[in-house]
Parts: C-alpha cells; structure tokens; sequence
C-alpha cells in the first residue's frame, strides 16, 4: 500500500494494533532527549498587573489567559499569586 502524505501514515497507524507498541517506544525517546532541556527550565515571575509590561498582537492568548485569571482571582476562585 503506498501512502501518499504523513497524515495518512498517521491515520492508518493509528487503526492498528501494532502501533501502540511503536508509538509507546517512539514517544519514550522522544521524552528522553527532552529531558534534560525541560527540567532545566527556569521560568520568570511574570508581573501581576498587564500594564508592566508592553505587549504585541502576538501575546493576545497569553493576556486572554491571565485576564481570565485575573477575574477568576478577583472572584475568590482560586489563591492569590505569591
């Protein structure tokens, strides 16, 4: 059988019952070599109030997110930021 493109690849894959042995395998390598990257990660503290910091169109998901978090806090909905 010749697959034209990867998503059909994918897609017949994942129908068959061999492939979850594969992908399992897969995706533990995967893990793996990102591990070291990820858990060295250090992230910085953002500012609680929006108006800290200058934004792009590009950050429109990020500030969607924290204004939902914002009224979500001021609901008494989850803690406070430390």
């Amino acid at each position: 059988m010749l697959l034209k493109d990867s998503y059909t690849l994918d897609a017949f894959a994942l129908t068959q019952p061999w492939a979850d042995a594969i992908f399992k395998k897969y995706s533990l390598k995967i893990n793996q070599e990102d591990k070291l990257v990820v858990e060295s990660q250090r992230p910085k503290i953002i500012p609680y109030n929006l108006t800290d910091e200058i934004h792009t169109s590009s950050d429109a998901l990020s500030l969607a997110y924290r204004k939902l978090r914002k009224k979500c806090l001021d609901m008494g909905w989850a803690t406070a930021p430390c």
